[in-house]
């Protein structure tokens, strides 16, 4: 008698049929392969709540401090724009390998607004959750001295940004 086992893996490649995407739209093709003004402008737009005087500085330390680290990381950066089925996404790749560039701080100020930025993201994610805990301290007469230092770290760092 013969016993025959599938695993799992057999049965799931069984039932996966190839998956063709749709072609995105001659719009959106448009796009992602017009000029690299119109799309620098599309992200300002896109960025214009968050930067809204639609304006950014590049420092000789900014130019200088990014060419060290694709140096450091041999990488060579490359704008790639690419058409989905309904957007456009804007990338920087490695020339080389096509992997997206994730740039390395290269210098202690670097690290400093990496880490400034990390902690504004985090302040930005659990505000709703410390300001509905000070609001419920406050409604029950409570006063936590917790809270309200974290409530006034969280306003200087979102100041300081």
């Amino acid at each position: 008698m013969a016993l025959k086992i599938e695993t799992k893996r057999e049965q799931v490649g069984q039932l996966r049929n190839p998956v063709t995407l749709p072609e995105p739209p001659d719009h959106l093709k448009a796009v992602a392969s017009g000029s690299l003004v119109n799309l620098v402008a599309l992200m300002f737009w896109k960025m214009r709540h968050a930067n809204p005087d639609f304006a950014m500085t590049f420092t000789e330390s900014d130019i200088t401090g990014m060419q060290q680290s694709m140096d450091y990381n041999e990488q060579t950066p490359k704008l790639v724009a690419e058409a989905r089925q309904d957007y456009v996404v804007l990338r920087v790749e490695d020339e080389k390998t096509g992997d997206m560039i994730r740039v390395s701080e290269n210098n202690e100020a670097d690290l400093a607004k990496g880490e400034q930025a990390k902690k504004v993201r985090r302040i930005r994610e659990s505000a709703s959750m410390l300001v509905a805990t000070v609001r419920g301290e406050l409604s029950q007469g409570v006063t936590s001295n917790d809270s309200i230092n974290a409530l006034c770290d969280s306003l200087l760092a979102l100041a300081r940004e």
